[in-house]
């Protein structure tokens, strides 16, 4: 298992037609983490979909380029929404690197194109998790059992708190409800219903 960060630069680029490629740097030499790759994009006409039907898309290019899904977020304004796509290596075998994130990019590029999957203009973002992955799936709260975390709530979650951080214990899908057990750092083991939750990532414990 494989988190961490890799240093990139952002850059953008436009274009006045599906088929053209427009690149050029914002801020060159510019160093951010994790690894992120920034692309502006602007053609057509507006199309309406679901991004439901952009998730499943993205997943299935992903799928096949050896990659997983971390998390899709939809930001900006409807006319010019900004999709923040964050990536990892289906093999876990090591971190996810600038060129990753700016082959992906032109993919999902290229397929949110040929099927006109959003609107006139929008901005498309693809990143490493970092190294406080956001846990969006219960595959995520299995895999990182053992590590600390910290959950936000809808609702307040244990004993009027919205905020909850802790050592995660495991998930349970349950047919009534799935929960997430984790300790608290006072030592009370607790299962919170993931239905309450409005986030969850990892938190990086740096050494001492």
């Amino acid at each position: 298992m494989t988190t961490g960060t890799t240093s990139a630069y952002i850059a953008s680029g436009g274009r006045a037609s599906p088929s053209a490629w427009g690149g050029g740097p914002v801020r060159v030499g510019e160093w951010v983490s994790p690894a992120f790759f920034v692309h502006i994009l602007a053609w057509g006409e507006a199309v309406k979909t679901t991004r439901a039907e952009v998730e499943t898309g993205v997943e299935e290019l992903l799928s096949g380029a050896g990659f997983e899904l971390v998390q899709l977020e939809w930001g900006g304004h409807p006319k010019r929404p900004v999709l923040r796509v964050r990536i990892e290596r289906a093999a876990l075998d090591r971190p996810v690197s600038l060129g990753d994130c700016t082959a992906v990019s032109r993919e999902i590029e290229a397929r949110l194109d040929e099927g006109d999957l959003v609107p006139d203009s929008y901005v498309l973002e693809v990143s490493s998790p970092g190294l406080e992955r956001p846990l969006t799936r219960g595959r995520d709260f299995r895999r990182f059992r053992g590590r600390r975390v910290v959950l936000f709530g809808e609702e307040p979650l244990w004993e009027g708190s919205r905020r909850l951080e802790g050592e995660l214990l495991g998930y349970a899908a349950r047919p009534e409800e799935s929960v997430i057990r984790m300790r608290l750092p006072q030592g009370d083991e607790v299962e919170i219903r993931r239905a309450s939750l409005a986030s969850a990532r990892l938190v990086h414990e740096w050494p001492s």
